[in-house]
């Protein structure tokens, strides 16, 4: 399977084929089939082509079609399929509870999601654009934004899904859910900056910096066809070194790696520098001690 995910007693699964299957507990429409029967088979809910990733929440499942919308059945009481409580289709199920048991489509989401991602009671949507946003409970502040879309919307409740904008800057390439928490992670290929800026310079000092801390840089100077690694073979966060003289051109490529993703296979950044034609070997200087703003490559919000 592409994607399999459970939740308190069901479970959705996507095959590589894009079909999507569920089974389980019904009891509160989890399972859909427009009732609220529970199945012990897999039972297909969408077909091959159809379906893109899917999560279940503790008794909801949310589906990611093909085409970047956001559909969902079971509970919704808390807004956590994205829709209001006053949507068609809705029922009373396990007691005051109300529930969908047919797929309902999110609302205050762009057609481009590309992963999702479920709590207890709440949801959460990542686009093609390294967007977030969020539906459902925010009592814990998992949704990480006010609630103030939405009918029916409070600042603990988000019945529609809400842009999460503390991350709105962020390259967010994943996105995660426990019971009342959130997990963002950022992209660590986000452009490293030099400093000077790439150009012309006699004596020449060159600082590259992450905006991630945790990534480790690693740069190669490249003279002619042939690349010469940092010396040092080490990856602060922040590289400093110096080049005096020597070279009429040089070449700077960064590389990223973090620990338990590698080093990035192709260079995240290329600078050029042009310099004086005079007498001199290239040395490099590098500081023992860095000192960087707090900025890790993954973020953490809501409860314990």
């Amino acid at each position: 399977p592409r994607e399999v995910s459970a939740g308190l007693a069901h479970a959705v699964a996507v095959l590589e084929d894009g079909s999507a299957y569920v089974w389980g507990s019904g009891v509160a429409g989890a399972v859909g089939g427009a009732s609220f029967d529970t199945i012990a088979v897999p039972r297909m809910i969408y077909g091959a082509g159809e379906a893109r990733t899917a999560a279940a929440g503790l008794q909801f499942t949310v589906i990611v079609l093909e085409s970047g919308v956001v559909v969902g059945f079971g509970m919704n009481t808390q807004g956590q399929l994205g829709v209001g409580l006053t949507d068609p289709g809705i029922q009373s199920c396990l007691g005051s509870h109300q529930c969908h048991t047919s797929p309902v489509q999110a609302t205050g989401l762009p057609n481009d999601v590309i992963q999702i991602a479920a709590g207890e009671a709440h949801t959460l949507a990542l686009t093609s654009t390294n967007q977030v946003y969020g539906s459902g409970d925010n009592s814990f502040e998992q949704i990480g934004t006010d609630c103030s879309g939405g009918s029916g919307s409070s600042s603990s409740t988000c019945f529609g899904f809400q842009l999460i904008a503390p991350l709105q800057n962020d390259k967010i390439i994943f996105v995660g859910a426990g019971a009342f928490w959130s997990f963002a992670l950022r992209s660590i290929l986000e452009l490293p900056t030099f400093s000077p800026p790439p150009g012309r310079y006699g004596e020449m000092a060159c600082t590259i910096s992450h905006p991630v801390d945790g990534v480790l840089l690693r740069y190669s100077m490249l003279e002619g066809d042939a690349e010469v690694p940092d010396p040092d073979e080490s990856s602060p966060l922040w590289t400093t070194f110096r080049v005096f003289s020597g070279r009429r051109k040089v070449t700077i490529k960064v590389y990223a790696s973090c620990e338990r993703c590698g080093e990035s296979a192709s260079p995240v950044a290329t600078a050029v520098y042009e310099l004086q034609d005079t007498a001199g070997v290239p040395t490099f200087d590098k500081s023992t001690y860095f000192e960087t703003e707090s900025s890790h490559s993954h973020v953490c919000w809501g409860g314990d």
